[in-house]
């Protein structure tokens, strides 16, 4: 019984052997469809994008965060503790 990945090396080698037996005119025509396979698979999922993006709404909805930690006021001082912004951070 072959491993695996004697399997795999013996079919590579057989494509490579059926590659090598096409005309060069063939292997380029090959090619060439695989390459517009590839350009209009492209070419489909850009425009499903666009179209995905072109249906949003022009403006984002900004909503304030919540502070998920409650801030506990500290016994031993006698202000508020200070956030960030209120020290000009």
């Amino acid at each position: 019984m072959q491993t695996p990945v004697e399997r795999i090396n013996a079919r590579k080698a057989a494509l490579e052997h059926q590659w090598e037996q096409l005309a060069e005119k063939q292997r380029r025509k090959l090619v060439l469809y695989a390459f517009g396979g590839y350009c209009v698979l492209t070419l489909i999922v850009v425009i499903q994008v666009i179209m995905a993006f072109g249906s949003t709404p022009d403006v984002l909805k900004v909503d304030h965060i919540e502070n998920p930690i409650e801030v506990q006021k500290d016994p031993k001082m006698n202000s508020e503790p200070k956030t960030a912004a209120q020290h000009g951070k």
